[in-house]
């Protein structure tokens, strides 16, 4: 395990396992600023000694609720073990410092304890003893969570006690500290199973144990049928139990904070649920913090967009205000010109004696013009009449 970080440079020793766990337990650019070094020299080293890495879309399938299987570690030949070097670490925050004085003094004065023996069991975890009630192993040799009514779990049935022991604990201390429970959302992959709600925000816990994949071995049934002559089918892999369960808390990716724990070498997956309880509390402020942000950034969002908008109302005001204003400029010159020629008609009528009969084409006229000018007040004219009133009437006779 990675010790005690100091500011000094020096060489971090880790074992094929334990790289393994961390490169499988987040992303290899985060996991790379940890080490001081690119992701791409990471993922040279993790090959380099037969250590697979999570492929292309693993950690965006986990967001989206999946169960994307990982690659087994392969064993070596070499038993000797293998030491994962890495130079000039990096200072990197504890993960409990996400959690303020309160969280850790009340998690200091409230231990929590796992029982040697299930008493009196939370209602979810009666849900899941029913739920596991009657199962038998899948392919993979593991027993899981069907109803959305309690906590999704994935374990062997040796484990099937001791997870329930964990699990009574962590509700009761969900109790203690004001959390809630909701069910899940049926069909749901990512939170199809109950929840955590930490001042209104749902996270959804998750345990999973890791099962060894190991060369399928014919019982001793199968060996009877087979001395009698009969057809047995045999899968070429089984799978047996560990004992490494995760205590996982879905929807906490990209956050930063901690969101899974296991068992340590010098500490089990029981005497960590304080840290669990931290978590939660943090988990819940950062998504509070982040919904907050996303509403701020929707009200500023929404006020340029009003103001944008009231922008664009004023420009399309000015614009008609000045097409409005060159229409009556082009009638007034209109105007003009028709008075011009009006005048000049009436000369011409006047040089030749032909005044008296032109006048009342004159008066017709100059009211023409002044119906275009919009400086000057003019009657109306039949040319005002609405074309509803003299368009073709398509009434039956």
């Amino acid at each position: 395990m990675i010790g005690n970080r100091t500011d000094a440079i020096r060489n971090i020793h880790l074992s094929r396992d334990e790289l393994y766990e961390l490169v499988w337990s987040e992303p290899l650019t985060k996991l790379a600023v940890r080490f001081g070094i690119s992701d791409v020299a990471l993922r040279k080293r993790c090959l380099r000694i037969r250590v697979p890495v999570p492929p292309r879309g693993y950690w965006q399938k986990l967001e989206a609720g999946k169960r994307p299987r990982r690659t087994t570690l392969p064993e070596l030949a070499d038993t000797r073990p293998i030491e994962f070097r890495i130079d000039a670490l990096k200072q990197e925050p504890a993960p409990l410092s996400t959690a303020n004085e309160n969280d850790l003094d009340f998690e200091a004065r409230h231990p929590i304890t796992v029982s040697e023996t299930l008493r009196q069991p939370d209602p979810l975890i009666k849900l899941l003893i029913s739920d596991f009630s009657g199962q038998t192993s899948d392919e993979y040799g593991a027993i899981r969570t069907r109803s959305e009514h309690t906590f999704q779990v994935r374990i062997h049935p040796q484990s099937k006690d001791r997870i329930l022991r964990l699990l009574d604990a962590f509700a009761k201390a969900c109790h203690e500290r004001g959390f809630e429970f909701q069910p899940g959302k049926p069909g749901h992959r990512y939170a199809g199973f109950a929840a955590v709600t930490v001042d209104g925000i749902a996270l959804y816990p998750v345990i999973d144990e890791r099962m060894q994949r190991v060369t399928y071995r014919l019982t001793e049934q199968d060996i009877r049928r087979k001395q009698r002559g009969e057809w047995i089918y045999t899968p070429n892999w089984s799978y047996i139990p560990t004992g490494e369960v995760t205590l996982k808390i879905e929807g906490a990716y990209g956050t930063g904070l901690q969101s899974s724990w296991k068992d340590l070498k010098r500490q089990k997956l029981e005497e960590r649920l304080g840290e669990v309880m931290l978590a939660l509390r943090a988990l819940s402020r950062h998504k509070i913090e982040e919904k907050q942000k996303a509403e701020e950034r929707q009200r500023q969002y929404e006020q340029i967009q009003k103001e944008r908008a009231a922008l664009r109302e004023r420009i399309a005001e000015e614009a008609r205000a000045v097409e409005a204003l060159e229409g009556q400029a082009r009638d007034w010159n209109r105007a003009e010109r028709m008075r011009i020629y009006i005048d000049a008609v009436e000369a011409r009528a006047r040089d030749i004696g032909e005044l008296e009969e032109k006048l009342g084409w004159l008066n017709w006229a100059r009211q023409q013009a002044d119906r275009l000018d919009p400086l000057t007040a003019s009657p109306g004219s039949i040319l005002d009449t609405p074309e509803q009133e003299y368009k073709p009437y398509a009434g039956w006779p």
